[in-house]
């Protein structure tokens, strides 16, 4: 009987990261990509072993602007957060700005009477 025929694994090959987008579509003038965002992180000088050194700290402000109707957002962000966190906030402001209108119309019709 023949020996059996020994069988190679396949080399696997490290897979690549989806990247998050940095550029968006604007709601307020409907264009797309034209809202970027920008992740300011704050820099704090420590003391340590008697040198100053610069340390970046996670927290800091995202700031996101549209360059075609110069919207602007600021949002405080954490040590997770990233360009879509901020770009989802600014979203759910605008619905709520906009459930505060309808709510604002609706008590101003039924008091109107």
């Amino acid at each position: 009987m023949a020996p059996r025929k020994a069988t190679t694994a396949g080399i696997c090959k490290p897979r690549k990261k989806a990247r998050l987008p940095k550029i968006f579509s604007c709601l307020v003038c409907d264009r797309n990509d034209v809202v970027r965002v920008e992740m300011r992180r704050k820099k704090k000088t420590v003391m340590k072993d008697g040198k100053r050194t610069k340390k970046t700290v996670r927290e800091g402000v995202g700031k996101l602007q549209c360059s075609s109707c110069h919207v602007k957002f600021d949002y405080p962000i954490g040590h997770l957060s990233a360009e879509v966190d901020v770009y989802s906030a600014w979203v759910d402001s605008l619905e709520a700005q906009k459930e505060a209108k309808k709510a604002a119309v609706a008590t101003s019709t039924t008091t109107g009477n």
